[in-house]
Protein backbone atom coordinates (compact mmCIF):
# COMPACT_ATOMS: atom_id res chain seq x y z
CA UNK A 1 0.00 0.00 0.00
CA UNK A 2 1.11 3.54 -0.74
CA UNK A 3 -0.40 7.00 -1.22
CA UNK A 4 -0.83 7.73 -4.93
CA UNK A 5 -3.23 10.66 -4.59
CA UNK A 6 -3.31 13.22 -1.76
CA UNK A 7 -5.97 15.89 -1.16
CA UNK A 8 -5.00 19.03 0.78
CA UNK A 9 -7.61 21.44 2.12
CA UNK A 10 -6.28 24.95 1.43
CA UNK A 11 -8.22 26.88 4.04
CA UNK A 12 -8.09 30.48 5.21
CA UNK A 13 -5.64 29.92 8.04
CA UNK A 14 -2.49 32.04 8.32
CA UNK A 15 -0.16 29.07 7.85
CA UNK A 16 -1.05 27.98 4.33
CA UNK A 17 2.65 28.27 3.45
CA UNK A 18 3.76 25.65 6.01
CA UNK A 19 0.91 23.26 5.20
CA UNK A 20 1.53 23.54 1.46
CA UNK A 21 5.23 22.84 1.98
CA UNK A 22 4.46 19.76 4.11
CA UNK A 23 1.91 18.43 1.63
CA UNK A 24 4.27 18.94 -1.33
CA UNK A 25 7.11 17.18 0.51
CA UNK A 26 4.78 14.29 1.39
CA UNK A 27 3.55 13.96 -2.19
CA UNK A 28 7.14 13.92 -3.45
CA UNK A 29 7.99 11.23 -0.90
CA UNK A 30 5.36 8.92 -2.39
CA UNK A 31 5.47 10.19 -5.98
CA UNK A 32 1.80 11.05 -5.51
CA UNK A 33 -0.54 13.42 -7.29
CA UNK A 34 -1.31 16.35 -5.01
CA UNK A 35 -4.58 18.28 -5.25
CA UNK A 36 -5.15 21.49 -3.33
CA UNK A 37 -8.83 22.18 -2.66
CA UNK A 38 -9.96 25.71 -1.88
CA UNK A 39 -13.56 26.11 -0.68
CA UNK A 40 -15.32 29.45 -0.46
CA UNK A 41 -19.02 28.72 -0.08
CA UNK A 42 -21.04 31.85 0.67
CA UNK A 43 -24.64 31.59 1.86
CA UNK A 44 -27.05 34.01 0.19
CA UNK A 45 -30.54 34.95 1.35
CA UNK A 46 -32.65 33.77 -1.59
CA UNK A 47 -35.58 35.85 -0.37
CA UNK A 48 -33.74 39.09 -1.09
CA UNK A 49 -33.13 40.49 -4.58
CA UNK A 50 -29.62 39.84 -5.91
CA UNK A 51 -27.26 42.74 -5.45
CA UNK A 52 -24.08 42.95 -7.48
CA UNK A 53 -23.57 46.68 -7.67
CA UNK A 54 -20.16 48.16 -7.12
CA UNK A 55 -19.64 48.64 -3.39
CA UNK A 56 -22.42 46.28 -2.38
CA UNK A 57 -21.31 44.34 0.75
CA UNK A 58 -22.07 40.94 -0.79
CA UNK A 59 -20.20 41.78 -3.99
CA UNK A 60 -17.27 43.11 -2.00
CA UNK A 61 -17.14 40.00 0.17
CA UNK A 62 -17.25 37.69 -2.85
CA UNK A 63 -14.36 39.58 -4.45
CA UNK A 64 -12.37 39.41 -1.21
CA UNK A 65 -12.92 35.65 -1.03
CA UNK A 66 -11.90 35.27 -4.67
CA UNK A 67 -8.69 37.25 -4.12
CA UNK A 68 -7.87 35.28 -0.97
CA UNK A 69 -8.46 31.98 -2.78
CA UNK A 70 -6.16 33.05 -5.61
CA UNK A 71 -3.43 33.96 -3.15
CA UNK A 72 -3.71 30.62 -1.30
CA UNK A 73 -3.65 28.71 -4.57
CA UNK A 74 -0.59 30.64 -5.72
CA UNK A 75 1.26 29.71 -2.53
CA UNK A 76 0.25 26.07 -2.88
CA UNK A 77 1.31 25.86 -6.55
CA UNK A 78 4.64 27.50 -5.77
CA UNK A 79 5.47 24.79 -3.24
CA UNK A 80 4.39 22.08 -5.69
CA UNK A 81 6.77 23.45 -8.31
CA UNK A 82 9.60 23.87 -5.81
CA UNK A 83 9.17 20.24 -4.70
CA UNK A 84 9.40 19.11 -8.32
CA UNK A 85 6.08 17.27 -8.27
CA UNK A 86 5.19 15.50 -11.49
CA UNK A 87 1.42 15.99 -11.13
CA UNK A 88 -0.45 18.55 -9.06
CA UNK A 89 -3.48 20.78 -9.34
CA UNK A 90 -5.33 23.52 -7.48
CA UNK A 91 -9.11 23.50 -7.67
CA UNK A 92 -11.91 25.55 -6.20
CA UNK A 93 -15.31 24.29 -5.11
CA UNK A 94 -18.30 26.45 -4.28
CA UNK A 95 -19.99 23.72 -2.23
CA UNK A 96 -19.80 23.75 1.59
CA UNK A 97 -16.32 22.66 2.67
CA UNK A 98 -17.33 19.39 4.36
CA UNK A 99 -19.34 18.22 1.35
CA UNK A 100 -16.60 19.23 -1.08
CA UNK A 101 -13.86 17.49 0.90
CA UNK A 102 -15.79 14.26 1.42
CA UNK A 103 -16.81 14.13 -2.23
CA UNK A 104 -13.34 14.73 -3.63
CA UNK A 105 -11.72 12.45 -1.04
CA UNK A 106 -13.30 9.51 -2.84
CA UNK A 107 -10.61 9.95 -5.50
CA UNK A 108 -7.77 10.24 -2.98
CA UNK A 109 -5.80 7.97 -0.67
CA UNK A 110 -5.23 10.58 2.03
CA UNK A 111 -6.87 13.85 3.11
CA UNK A 112 -4.85 16.61 4.79
CA UNK A 113 -6.29 19.45 6.86
CA UNK A 114 -5.08 22.13 9.26
CA UNK A 115 -5.91 21.90 12.96
CA UNK A 116 -8.36 24.41 14.45
CA UNK A 117 -6.79 27.78 15.18
CA UNK A 118 -6.24 28.60 18.83
CA UNK A 119 -8.05 31.94 18.63
CA UNK A 120 -11.64 32.72 17.77
CA UNK A 121 -13.68 33.46 15.73
CA UNK A 122 -12.86 30.72 13.19
CA UNK A 123 -11.94 27.99 15.68
CA UNK A 124 -15.46 26.63 16.21
CA UNK A 125 -16.19 26.44 12.48
CA UNK A 126 -12.82 24.81 11.75
CA UNK A 127 -13.35 22.25 14.49
CA UNK A 128 -16.86 21.45 13.22
CA UNK A 129 -15.44 20.95 9.73
CA UNK A 130 -12.79 18.49 10.93
CA UNK A 131 -15.39 16.56 12.95
CA UNK A 132 -17.66 16.32 9.91
CA UNK A 133 -14.87 15.12 7.62
CA UNK A 134 -13.57 12.58 10.15
CA UNK A 135 -17.03 11.04 10.50
CA UNK A 136 -18.33 11.17 6.91
CA UNK A 137 -15.13 10.79 4.90
CA UNK A 138 -14.03 7.35 3.71
CA UNK A 139 -10.30 8.13 3.77
CA UNK A 140 -7.74 8.66 6.54
CA UNK A 141 -7.23 12.28 7.57
CA UNK A 142 -3.85 13.75 8.44
CA UNK A 143 -4.34 16.88 10.57
CA UNK A 144 -1.41 19.30 10.77
CA UNK A 145 -0.73 21.59 13.76
CA UNK A 146 -1.12 25.29 13.09
CA UNK A 147 2.19 26.42 14.62
CA UNK A 148 5.58 25.00 13.70
CA UNK A 149 7.06 23.12 10.78
CA UNK A 150 7.37 19.35 10.49
CA UNK A 151 9.07 17.06 7.99
CA UNK A 152 7.06 14.10 6.64
CA UNK A 153 8.66 10.68 6.64
CA UNK A 154 11.22 11.57 9.28
CA UNK A 155 11.65 11.08 13.01
CA UNK A 156 9.68 8.96 15.44
CA UNK A 157 6.11 7.82 14.88
CA UNK A 158 3.79 7.01 17.79
CA UNK A 159 0.86 4.65 17.25
CA UNK A 160 -1.91 4.88 19.85
CA UNK A 161 -3.16 1.36 20.50
CA UNK A 162 -6.21 0.39 22.55
CA UNK A 163 -7.14 -2.85 20.79
CA UNK A 164 -10.10 -1.26 19.00
CA UNK A 165 -11.02 -1.62 15.30
CA UNK A 166 -10.36 2.11 14.89
CA UNK A 167 -6.80 1.79 16.19
CA UNK A 168 -6.18 -1.20 13.91
CA UNK A 169 -7.50 0.64 10.86
CA UNK A 170 -5.46 3.74 11.67
CA UNK A 171 -2.27 1.69 11.95
CA UNK A 172 -3.06 -0.07 8.67
CA UNK A 173 -3.66 3.09 6.63
CA UNK A 174 -0.58 4.71 8.21
CA UNK A 175 1.78 1.92 7.08
CA UNK A 176 3.30 3.96 4.21
CA UNK A 177 4.31 6.65 6.73
CA UNK A 178 5.34 4.20 9.43
CA UNK A 179 7.74 2.45 7.04
CA UNK A 180 9.55 5.75 6.49
CA UNK A 181 9.75 6.75 10.16
CA UNK A 182 13.09 6.35 11.92
CA UNK A 183 11.36 4.46 14.74
CA UNK A 184 7.84 3.34 15.69
CA UNK A 185 6.43 3.25 19.23
CA UNK A 186 3.20 1.43 20.07
CA UNK A 187 1.65 3.17 23.09
CA UNK A 188 -1.14 1.90 25.31
CA UNK A 189 -2.50 4.38 27.84
CA UNK A 190 -3.40 2.38 30.93
CA UNK A 191 -6.29 3.10 33.28
CA UNK A 192 -5.57 5.19 36.34
CA UNK A 193 -3.87 3.16 39.03
CA UNK A 194 -2.61 0.44 36.68
CA UNK A 195 0.99 -0.71 37.13
CA UNK A 196 3.43 0.03 34.31
CA UNK A 197 5.04 -3.40 34.77
CA UNK A 198 1.83 -5.33 34.13
CA UNK A 199 2.02 -8.20 31.60
CA UNK A 200 1.70 -7.12 27.98
CA UNK A 201 -1.95 -7.45 26.85
CA UNK A 202 -2.42 -10.08 24.17
CA UNK A 203 -3.84 -7.60 21.63
CA UNK A 204 -0.61 -5.56 21.85
CA UNK A 205 1.51 -8.66 21.27
CA UNK A 206 -0.55 -9.45 18.18
CA UNK A 207 -0.24 -5.86 16.92
CA UNK A 208 3.53 -5.96 17.35
CA UNK A 209 3.73 -9.27 15.46
CA UNK A 210 1.60 -7.83 12.65
CA UNK A 211 3.68 -4.65 12.34
CA UNK A 212 6.88 -6.69 12.47
CA UNK A 213 5.68 -8.74 9.51
CA UNK A 214 5.43 -5.44 7.65
CA UNK A 215 9.12 -4.83 8.28
CA UNK A 216 8.78 -2.41 11.19
CA UNK A 217 10.88 -2.48 14.36
CA UNK A 218 8.37 -1.62 17.08
CA UNK A 219 8.90 -0.54 20.66
CA UNK A 220 6.01 -0.92 23.13
CA UNK A 221 5.24 1.44 25.97
CA UNK A 222 2.55 0.99 28.59
CA UNK A 223 1.82 4.44 29.94
CA UNK A 224 -0.12 4.82 33.20
CA UNK A 225 -1.17 8.45 33.57
CA UNK A 226 -3.30 10.72 35.73
CA UNK A 227 -4.87 12.65 32.85
CA UNK A 228 -7.36 12.08 30.04
CA UNK A 229 -6.36 9.59 27.33
CA UNK A 230 -6.10 12.13 24.51
CA UNK A 231 -4.06 14.52 26.63
CA UNK A 232 -1.80 11.65 27.67
CA UNK A 233 -1.20 10.64 24.05
CA UNK A 234 -0.27 14.18 23.04
CA UNK A 235 1.98 14.62 26.07
CA UNK A 236 3.73 11.35 25.28
CA UNK A 237 4.18 12.16 21.59
CA UNK A 238 5.58 15.61 22.32
CA UNK A 239 7.87 14.29 25.07
CA UNK A 240 9.28 11.68 22.67
CA UNK A 241 9.82 14.28 19.93
CA UNK A 242 7.47 12.44 17.59
CA UNK A 243 6.88 13.72 14.07
CA UNK A 244 3.69 11.69 13.67
CA UNK A 245 0.88 10.41 15.89
CA UNK A 246 -1.47 7.72 14.58
CA UNK A 247 -4.81 7.00 16.24
CA UNK A 248 -8.37 5.86 15.65
CA UNK A 249 -11.09 8.51 15.58
CA UNK A 250 -14.41 8.42 17.42
CA UNK A 251 -13.97 5.01 19.01
CA UNK A 252 -17.43 5.28 20.55
CA UNK A 253 -20.64 6.88 19.24
CA UNK A 254 -20.06 10.64 18.95
CA UNK A 255 -22.81 11.48 21.44
CA UNK A 256 -20.98 9.37 24.04
CA UNK A 257 -17.65 10.96 23.08
CA UNK A 258 -19.11 14.41 23.68
CA UNK A 259 -20.52 13.45 27.06
CA UNK A 260 -17.45 11.65 28.37
CA UNK A 261 -14.69 13.61 26.63
CA UNK A 262 -13.29 11.36 23.90
CA UNK A 263 -9.62 11.04 23.03
CA UNK A 264 -10.31 12.38 19.52
CA UNK A 265 -11.71 15.62 20.87
CA UNK A 266 -8.92 15.99 23.42
CA UNK A 267 -6.20 15.58 20.81
CA UNK A 268 -7.85 17.99 18.37
CA UNK A 269 -8.30 20.58 21.13
CA UNK A 270 -4.53 20.92 21.55
CA UNK A 271 -2.93 19.32 18.50
CA UNK A 272 0.85 19.74 18.59
CA UNK A 273 1.99 16.84 16.38
CA UNK A 274 0.86 15.86 12.86
CA UNK A 275 -1.83 13.28 13.58
CA UNK A 276 -3.32 10.69 11.26
CA UNK A 277 -6.91 9.76 12.16
CA UNK A 278 -8.99 6.87 10.82
CA UNK A 279 -12.19 5.21 12.00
Amino acid sequence: MTYRSILLHIDEGPDVDARSAYAAALARLFDARLVGLSCHHLSVDLGAPPAFAEGDPLTTRMREMEDAALERESTFLRHCRQAGLATFDAIRDGAPAAAALCSRALGSDLVMMGAPESARPRRAAQRALIDAVLVANARPVLVLPRPGRFEPGQGKAVVAWDGSPGAARAAAVALPLLRRATSVDLVRVLPRGAASDMPMPVDIARAVAWLTRHGLAVQVRLAPVDRQVGQALLFDAKAMGAQLLVMGAWGRPRVVERLLGGATREVLDDLGVPTLFAH
